[in-house]
């Protein structure tokens, strides 16, 4: 699973999103819009719920990278 959100990870950091740390990583985009992935993932569907987030967020954003 740790590989998986590592990638997850780079792939927002390659279209521009930065992180914010706190009781959830929340990922900013210039143009403002966010997408929050897990810290710890608490079931089997968390790292699923979190790419489709991030894939939502960066169609918003204009930006296509592959997950």
């Amino acid at each position: 699973m740790k590989d998986q959100y590592r990638r997850l990870e780079a792939a927002l950091e390659a279209a521009g999103f930065t992180p914010r740390e706190g009781r959830h990583r929340v990922w900013r985009h210039p143009t403002g819009v966010v997408a929050v992935t897990a810290r710890t993932p608490s079931d089997h569907r968390t790292f699923l719920n979190d790419r489709a987030d991030a894939r939502r967020a960066m169609k918003r954003a204009g930006v296509v990278v592959t997950i």
